[in-house]
């Protein structure tokens, strides 16, 4: 009975390791979208891109068809009887107020991008309005561009209303990372009222 248990208490201290190993194990999350023709994918790399890269999401895939819903029955009207009246229930203040902004940083921070590629073509239509949209995407390009990896290239179209492009972004993160602002937020969200 005392090996039994005892092997028992082994496998789950293995699978509690195993399980910690892949969550302290780099994942990386990249994403290609473009304009000509329309594609949007999304591919999934795990254990620092030991594994083959897995497709999430990918446009170009033809999806098998569905049959057609059926329509469900309309319910029957109920006759006589009074209606159920409905409980108030007390408003309380909404525990999102308790948020501040570092904690959602603290849950984008762990989050670090690995390579980002743009390459648009942008228009309103009216030059005048084109040319103020691209100074403030200009503007924001050029603080990205320093900071990020990669290369960003947005050209203004001012004969014609038009958003052409590709994009290319890689992001990299461990899963571990996310758990202490993430109880964090639950205990904001969720913990005992003050």
């Amino acid at each position: 009975m005392a090996a039994i248990l005892w092997t028992i208490v082994w496998a789950v201290i293995v699978i509690v390791v195993l399980v910690l190993a892949v969550l302290a194990a780099p994942v990386r999350l990249a994403l290609a979208a473009q304009t000509a023709p329309p594609r949007i994918s999304v591919r999934l790399g795990l254990l620092g891109d030991l594994v083959p890269r897995i497709t999430v999401h990918d446009t170009a895939r033809r999806r098998p068809k569905r049959p057609p819903r059926k329509p469900e029955p309309e319910p029957e009207p109920q006759t006589g009887g009074k209606p159920k009246p409905r409980r108030r229930r007390k408003r309380r203040a909404p525990r999102v107020i308790a948020l501040r902004p570092r904690h959602l940083v603290d849950l984008v921070r762990p989050i670090q991008v690995r390579r980002l590629e743009v390459e648009a073509d942008l228009g309103l239509g009216d030059p005048a309005l084109t040319g103020q949209l691209f100074a403030l995407v200009y503007a924001l390009s050029s603080v990205l561009a320093g900071r990020l990896p990669g290369s960003i290239a947005i050209r203004p179209d001012f004969t014609a209303a038009r958003a052409s492009g590709a994009l290319f972004a890689e992001i990299g993160f461990v899963p571990l990372t996310f758990v202490p602002p993430g109880l964090r937020l639950v205990w904001i969200l969720f913990g005992p009222r003050r």
